[in-house]
């Protein structure tokens, strides 16, 4: 069975806004979990979280990706 490719088009365009809102200060909580969650979906998780996501975060944010619903079928 061969995996999906990610959709290379999307993850830049993610990464692009992550940085840009981090920059500008406006990155917040819900944002960046919109944002994991749209990375997930075009990597087919397949991919560790890019730096870009990682570096805009607070710490305590990740502990709120352990509570997002999966979206893995068994």
């Amino acid at each position: 069975m061969r995996l999906p490719e990610p959709d290379w088009d999307k993850i830049q365009a993610i990464i692009v806004q992550a940085r840009e809102l981090h920059s500008r200060g406006l990155m917040d909580r819900t944002t960046w979990l919109r944002l994991n969650r749209e990375f997930l979906a075009a990597s087919h998780r397949q991919l560790e979280m890019p730096s870009a996501l990682a570096d805009s975060a607070e710490s305590e944010w990740f502990n709120d990706l352990a509570t997002e619903p999966s979206e893995r079928v068994a």
